[in-house]
């Protein structure tokens, strides 16, 4: 897993920032990004977007360096 805070690129999606991991409801684990913003100085962006676990073990979200 990333550090929270780094850089990754997702398949399909684009570059956005690791911030960690979420379990919902339904027991199904999901990734949480911040969509990474060159609008605003906050580094982390404003939105969240969540992606399943099983994208990630995919290798679909990887190190973005």
């Amino acid at each position: 897993m990333p550090q929270k805070g780094s850089l990754v690129y997702v398949e399909g999606y684009g570059e956005f920032i690791y911030y960690g991991g979420i379990f919902v409801k339904s027991n199904n684990p999901e990734i949480m990004l911040k969509v990474k913003s060159e609008e605003s100085n906050d580094e982390y962006g404003k939105e969240i977007i969540t992606i399943p676990l099983e994208e990630f073990y995919e290798k679909r979200v990887y190190p973005n360096e």
